[in-house]
């Protein structure tokens, strides 16, 4: 499907305005007419409905959700026996439950920190589960959505044995590794600039570079998202205890789930089962427990069981589809403490990763 580019039809719509002047009666009704004809060969689409559940479609034909992710044991990670397993790949499953009713049917895609944006927006992924933090830039220029955020992280210092525990300023002259182009080199220099610290910035191309720099002894320090760096050191340090998280968090970092911007209907499924997710949490309705709710009339509660109005047919699903992912997958807290939390090797806190009746910050919309 061909579209028009924005950007050079407003270029040529001016062009043709000034051609007419005089004639704006007839103008505006021939413009798409013209259009049209300018674009022969390809078929022109109205941008503002554009691909709106052209995504769904598209997965339901294949029969699995193409999947990107940046692979670390407990975000995402390939066992032994091939299967993928981690915190974002249960996104992945989650979303799978809801359009396609399975949620194994899930082609996972092992991308870069890099390479992930062009895999998303040439279709090779639907949706990327992975370390990308919610920016303006990402949101706007890029073309691309972020549904809404499943991780609250802070951009925070991992280092050596050659780092005193504490805080970073007594690292004073280190070397600190960063991977290139991202959000967390602009705010390491950001923050080098404004405390005045001389570090060396060792740019390196990808997250597993900057890891084997840093684990390797080329950098002293390794600076990216709290949470990753735990997970990192934990699972691939050959000491993990002669590593240490330094004291200070430099960053916001919501984490959250990418789609491009040119299907709604996507981005609305995407977004509502991860706010099912929380509430699901928020209602203490697990994976175990999910198919004994009764009797609830229009409660949340309802809609989370599959026993009220889930809105199914204005997301394009079938009708329990919110039963599907918590009886598959479970919920959000189920999620993290597998992965993450106490039921996870690394036995993470959940801190701003709680429910808002529990000091964090997650909590979901109302479902009526």
């Amino acid at each position: 499907m061909t579209r028009l580019d924005p950007i050079a039809d407003e270029q040529w719509l001016s062009a043709f305005q000034v051609t007419c002047a005089g004639h704006e009666r007839w103008f505006r009704p021939m413009v798409w007419v013209a259009a049209l004809v300018l674009n022969v060969g390809g078929v022109m689409v109205d941008p503002a409905t554009a691909a709106n559940g052209d995504t769904a479609r598209d997965i339901r034909a294949r029969g699995e959700i193409r999947c990107g992710t940046n692979p670390i044991l407990g975000f995402g990670f390939q066992g032994v026996s091939g299967r993928w397993d981690g915190f974002f790949i249960d996104f992945c499953r989650a979303v799978a439950a809801a359009v396609l009713g399975d949620a194994e049917k899930v082609d996972v895609v092992s991308v870069e920190t890099q390479s992930r944006w062009d895999a998303l927006r040439s279709g090779d992924t639907d949706i990327n589960m992975d370390g990308a933090t919610w920016t303006l830039g990402r949101d706007t220029a890029m073309g691309f959505d972020f549904p809404g955020i499943y991780l609250y992280d802070g951009q925070r210092f991992l280092g050596g044995p050659t780092v005193h525990p504490g805080s970073v300023r007594q690292a004073e002259g280190k070397s600190v590794c960063v991977i290139k182009g991202t959000t967390a080199e602009a705010n390491l220099r950001d923050f080098l600039t404004r405390t005045d610290l001389e570090l060396t910035v060792i740019t390196v191309a990808s997250d597993e570079g900057a890891w084997l720099s840093f684990s390797k002894g080329r950098c002293d320090l390794f600076v990216n998202d709290g949470i990753g760096l735990a997970l990192r050191n934990v699972n691939h340090a050959s000491d993990p205890t002669a590593n240490h998280l330094l004291t200070e968090v430099i960053s916001k970092e919501p984490l959250g789930p990418v789609v491009r911007a040119d299907d709604h209907q996507w981005f609305e499924i995407t977004r509502w089962v991860l706010n099912i997710l929380v509430a699901a949490e928020e209602q203490g309705l697990t994976q175990a427990t999910i198919s004994r709710v009764e009797g609830v009339g229009g409660s949340d509660r309802a809609v989370l069981a599959g026993l009220g109005n889930d809105e199914a047919a204005a997301l394009g699903l079938e009708s329990g589809w919110s039963l599907r992912v918590i009886k598959q997958v479970g919920n959000y807290g189920e999620i993290f403490d597998r992965h993450l939390g106490m039921n996870s090797p690394l036995k993470l806190e959940r801190g701003l990763n709680a429910l808002w009746t529990e000091g964090g910050l997650m909590y979901a919309p109302p479902l009526q």
